[in-house]
């Protein structure tokens, strides 16, 4: 039952917050989030899976006034546009771990901007992100080679060119999820499998 009263109390009190986590409170507006920006500029981490209050003026805000972050997960967070993601592109060069899951207005420009912007970025979840193409992954695939974990669960416009370019392009990879609806065919997993044998890979849900 957490409100945005509480969030501007915290962010009064603690300019050197560096991680916050709101996971589920579904009555927090932009206010909060913003509020959390403006007075918090060394926030590193920011976890609101859940609060679908949020618009991208809450992680706009979070983009312009903290350029430090690291880490965000804005799963479920379906009010969400490519506006939002890419000014954290833009704006927050050392982003490492993005969580988009359930973002389904998100489309390739928005994380194609990650990709072009973001070369630090170890952590990719897109699960559900309908919209996504091939062109949205290859581009991470290909400027992205810290990448370890990757999600592409129940991405349905994906093919084998998706799957093909991180087979090649991303050395460090320990984890893929392809889920259950991507269009790949069980010769480019089984390629994927042979030439990184030591990459965990899942095909359910997540």
């Amino acid at each position: 039952n957490l409100t945005d009263a509480a969030i501007p109390a915290v962010a009064n009190k603690c300019p050197r917050l560096a991680s916050l986590n709101v996971w589920g409170c579904r009555n927090l507006t932009d206010a909060a989030i913003t509020a959390v920006a403006n007075k918090c500029p060394r926030l590193a981490s920011l976890n609101v899976w859940g609060c679908r209050n949020l618009t991208d003026a809450a992680i706009t805000a979070v983009a312009d006034k903290c350029p430090d972050l690291v880490s965000l997960d804005v799963t479920s967070c379906s009010n969400l546009t490519d506006a939002a993601i890419t000014a954290v592109a833009d704006k927050c060069p050392y982003l490492a771990s993005l969580n988009v899951n359930g973002c389904n207005k998100l489309t390739d420009a928005a994380i194609t901007a990650v990709a072009d912007k973001c070369p630090h970025l170890a952590e990719l979840n897109v699960w559900h992100c309908g919209n996504l193409t091939d062109a949205a992954i290859t581009a991470v695939a290909d400027k992205c080679p810290l990448l370890a974990s990757l999600n592409v669960g129940d991405c349905g416009n994906l093919t084998d060119a998706a799957i093909t370019a991180v087979t090649d392009k991303c050395p460090h990879l320990a984890s893929l999820n392809v889920g259950c609806y991507c269009h790949l065919t069980d010769a480019a997993i089984e390629t994927f499998e042979e030439r990184r044998p030591g990459v965990r890979i899942h095909r359910g849900y997540s």
